[in-house]
């Protein structure tokens, strides 16, 4: 039997038990740096993105919404949404995600609601143009 199907069934046991779903959507926060303001003027509704669980300090880790069309960072994912996903997936979590909506506040700043996938298939397809990230290849 084939490993990746247990760990899919596994993962949706838990998902069904905790009361949570996927695809979760949610909006993006910290992203109103002149950066992440310039990231999402340019990105469209369906983006692909990558939701990465990365650590700051010691006692400080955040999920980055990376779009993967840009190559830019767009923002965060909530601290409550970040804390659910780590019960599932663990620390330093990678997982796919799509833009969904894209609109200005009342303050003229743009906003980002963001889907979130319980899968990591969207990166492959360019890993093959990025061998540096495989450490045998490296040498």
């Amino acid at each position: 039997m084939n490993r990746g199907f247990l760990s899919k069934l596994y993962l949706r046991i838990r998902c069904v038990l905790a009361g949570f779903s996927f695809p979760v959507e949610d909006e993006i926060f910290r992203c109103f740096s002149a950066d992440f303001q310039g990231a999402l003027a340019q990105s469209l509704v369906n983006d692909e993105l990558q939701i990465v669980h990365v650590r700051l300090a010691p006692d400080r880790f955040a999920a980055f919404v990376y779009s993967i069309s840009l190559n830019r960072l767009l923002g965060e994912i909530g601290k409550q949404l970040t804390q659910d996903l780590l019960k599932f997936f663990g620390k330093g979590f990678c997982l796919d995600g799509k833009i969904v909506k894209l609109y200005k506040d009342e303050q003229g700043k743009f906003r980002c609601v963001v889907r979130i996938f319980a899968t990591t298939e969207m990166m492959r397809p360019y890993l093959d143009d990025l061998p540096y990230l495989y450490a045998s290849r490296n040498e």
